[in-house]
């Protein structure tokens, strides 16, 4: 990394370049560069314990628990290629719940204009690829299932490909920061509203995006409670009610989603890891999201 200096003004801009002087990986590869200070710094570093954490699982007040997000500079390198597919500035920040206490953490990529550009123009996923535009995605530790395979819940939620439900497309890359290798992490989509955006071209904005319990991670609430209290008072026995209830909830899609979940032997569901979204601009019926399957299969 260099950039230049002279008395009296502003340092130039930052110029990074990433060279692989060993045999290339043969798997995509994310190098990661930023200032040691943010990241690994007992006082200062988001991907550390740091000297306030609790002395049992998950150390909270650790600082990887800190709601903060650090410019980064992210390359991939694509196998068997010379160049980066893409090298950007971006924001980075620890993701995740409980897995944020294993050695190796997950990381959202956030792009910004601030940064540079809002959103990152490329194929990510060269399996589907109509997916060329994301405002962020995870380097994903694999959450829950940290210590065992690193490919159960992609699997798991790709068997449902065809079904229409929205699940997080992903692939395997290796990890480096600042030059040192990190292992093999799982790029991933975000389940935030900014899919929408990847996937259908809707206004992020215009999304009611709710978890398991109802609190929202986009939009609002309001409808999605009314119709829950109106299930309780209402039979679908009733042609009416089935009519009503079938114009606010995609009904294909629910079944499809209960269905995959059941088969898929979830064990950390349906009161954890629900989704549920619709277009908030028309009033879309609700879909449901499909995520977080490291207890699929019956595991954990």
């Amino acid at each position: 990394r260099c950039a230049s200096f002279f008395p009296g003004t502003l340092p130039g801009d930052v110029e990074t370049r990433t060279y692989i002087f060993e045999n290339p990986p043969t798997v995509p590869a994310v190098f990661i560069a930023a200032d040691s200070n943010s990241l690994f710094n007992a006082d200062s570093g988001i991907y550390v314990k740091g000297d306030d954490a609790w002395s049992a699982m998950p150390y909270y007040g650790a600082n990887y628990w800190q709601d903060k997000e650090i410019p980064i500079f992210i390359e991939l390198m694509e196998p068997g290629k010379q160049k980066p597919a893409f090298a950007e500035n971006a924001g980075y920040s620890i993701f995740g719940n409980y897995s944020r206490a294993s050695a190796k953490k997950s990381a959202a990529i956030t792009f910004r204009e601030k940064y540079g550009k809002k959103r990152l123009e490329y194929k990510l996923f060269p399996e589907f690829p109509s997916l060329k535009k994301f405002r962020s995605f995870l380097l994903r530790n694999n959450g829950s299932g940290f210590s065992s395979t690193y490919f159960l819940d992609r699997l798991a939620s790709s068997v449902t490909e065809g079904l229409g439900i929205d699940y997080q497309r992903g692939g395997a890359a290796v990890v480096f920061y600042n030059g040192v290798y990190f292992g093999l992490h799982n790029i991933r989509e975000r389940s935030s509203k900014y899919y929408f955006e990847t996937h259908y071209g809707y206004d992020p904005d215009q999304i009611d995006l709710l978890k398991a319990d109802n609190t929202v991670s986009a939009g609002d609430a309001s409808d999605f409670i009314s119709l829950s209290h109106w299930l309780n008072e209402n039979y679908l026995d009733d042609e009416e009610n089935y009519e009503y209830f079938a114009s606010q909830v995609d009904v294909d899609n629910f079944l499809n989603y209960m269905l995959s979940e059941i088969f898929l032997d979830n064990r950390d569901w349906p009161a954890n890891n629900v989704k549920k979204w619709r277009r908030s601009d028309t009033e879309s019926p609700w879909k449901w999201f499909l995520y977080d399957l490291d207890f699929g299969f019956g595991s954990g």
